[in-house]
């Protein structure tokens, strides 16, 4: 576990095989990839093993140094097209992408070490690679409809990466498949068993059911659902928030939940998602 978090450099560690709180110099994102590498090719013998590896990065402070990663001029970043320009918030915008960019190739190149280890130690006991699943648990909006930070409905905030590494043989969802973290403890079972399908789900459902009392976050309570090419939001009463056609609208300009024709559409997304419509 981390004592005091998100120090991305020089962090605090302490757990069952740390009694007392240590602190590890370097870039946090290799000191526990370093760490996670050493343990697992310890105690992965004969038997198939299971492994997490929780990573801070990319997480604010994002001016914090990376690992030596320069980060790219903000100048010369490219918005998305929901970011309003101008002002004090573009400048934001673009100084924490900045950063966050250099945190994400610094951690890509941590978690690559720690793959190649774990593949080499795979190897050396006649054993095929090991499945590798990299994703997050949320994003950040970075300016996105004017806003920051996490909690939000929009895509920057509630859709993240899923990336897995496995073997041709391997079942695995299709890109742009609506599925969710929540998927994933049975899609392990699954591999682990060597089940030749696993269940991809119709939608995946999303929410933020209390209020974080943290500056620039979420100050709302929602639910909804997102399909592959929908998105349906409900206020903590019941009532339409947002509706949004990801497939012609993937900056989610057009908010078309006061469109009359959009009605049934609605209805029906609330009932393939069981959230009460009001």
């Amino acid at each position: 576990g981390f004592e005091s978090g998100f120090l991305l450099n020089d962090p605090w560690l302490h757990g069952t095989r740390l009694r007392t709180p240590q602190c590890f110099p370097g870039y946090q994102s290799d000191v526990l990839c370093e760490r996670a590498a050493a343990w697992l090719t310890q105690a992965a013998g004969a038997a198939p093993w299971f492994g997490v590896v929780s990573l801070e990065a990319p997480h604010p402070p994002y001016h914090a140094p990376a690992a030596g990663v320069k980060p790219p001029d903000p100048r010369e970043l490219i918005l998305a097209p929901n970011v309003p320009r101008g002002g004090e918030l573009e400048l934001k915008a673009r100084a924490e992408l900045a950063g966050y960019y250099a945190h994400i190739e610094a951690t890509d190149r941590a978690i690559g070490r720690l793959v190649a280890a774990l593949d080499a130690h795979e190897q050396s006991r006649g054993r095929p690679p090991p499945i590798v699943a990299v994703t997050s648990v949320h994003g950040d909006m970075h300016g996105a409809h004017g806003l920051f930070r996490k909690g939000w409905p929009h895509e920057e905030s509630v859709r993240v990466p899923l990336v897995v590494r496995a073997g041709a043989s391997t079942p695995l969802a299709p890109a742009g498949a609506p599925v969710s973290l929540i998927d994933l403890p049975e899609w392990t079972l699954g591999w682990a068993r060597g089940d030749a399908e696993i269940a991809v789900p119709p939608f995946a459902p999303i929410s933020m059911p209390s209020v974080v009392p943290l500056p620039l976050q979420c100050d709302r309570v929602w639910r909804g659902l997102r399909t592959p090419n929908r998105k349906l939001v409900l206020d903590g009463a019941g009532a339409p928030g947002f509706l949004f056609d990801l497939e012609n609208d993937p900056g989610e300009l057009k908010n078309l939940v006061a469109d009359p024709a959009r009605r049934s559409e609605i209805e029906r997304l609330a009932r393939l998602g069981e959230l009460p419509l009001r």
